[in-house]
């Protein structure tokens, strides 16, 4: 279908306030975190409705990006990162509706292991190599490149909620990186597994 329709659960009754109407098919539809914008994926275009604006939702801003199937907000709603068949792509979008592409990163379906941090001013890829990128994305330009990091059998990454450290899952320990200083990058501490662990760990959680 190229129709979203969006309903008001607080209502006595069921209500629908807006109807989106789309030009592609949309698959997979991801709230931004304040939630003011919608994003919506299907048919390899990337489409964004703003909530907020007077009147009915305007016309979508519409990107393209070749076998998306999944997307992410960061935690304040200004970037988008799409993950597609081929690419990892990161977007900006402002107050005013205009996108700025941040990075096109070439990689596979299994490249999945994407992680904001918190603020949204970094962007943490992992690599079935065990390589990972760190992208500032406010210094970001085409020809920018990431802090460069590895960690052989990397399963998953993850980042402390203030934003200066990360972790990355292996298949015998974590590894913990420090952003906020050069020699933490550099030096990161491996943290080994207890044991009993035997299979590779999926999901990373800070307190």
């Amino acid at each position: 279908d190229t129709t979203v329709q969006v309903w008001d659960p607080a209502a006595e009754e069921p209500t629908i306030v807006a109807r989106l109407h789309n030009q592609h098919p949309v698959d997979q539809i991801v709230w931004s975190p304040p939630g003011q914008l919608l994003a919506g994926f299907g048919d390899e275009h990337i489409s964004i409705w703003d909530l907020n604006a007077t009147g009915s939702p305007a016309n979508p801003i519409t990107l393209k990006h070749p076998g998306v199937f999944a997307m992410e907000w960061s935690q304040d709603g200004r970037r988008l990162i799409s993950k597609g068949e081929e690419s990892v792509r990161a977007w900006e979008i402002t107050a005013e509706h205009t996108t700025t592409a941040l990075i096109d990163l070439p990689t596979n379906r299994w490249s999945d292991r994407v992680a904001w941090n918190p603020d949204g001013a970094w962007l943490a890829v992992g690599q079935p190599s065990g390589a990972i990128e760190v992208w500032n994305l406010t210094e970001s330009s085409p020809n920018a490149s990431p802090l460069r990091l590895s960690h052989p059998g990397m399963s998953n990454i993850a980042w402390a909620p203030n934003g200066t450290r990360l972790v990355s899952a292996g298949e015998t320990h974590l590894r913990l990186w420090n952003l906020s200083t050069d020699v933490g990058f550099a030096n990161p501490i491996d943290l080994p597994y207890p044991s009993q662990i035997w299979s590779t760990i999926d999901i990373l959680a800070w307190s």
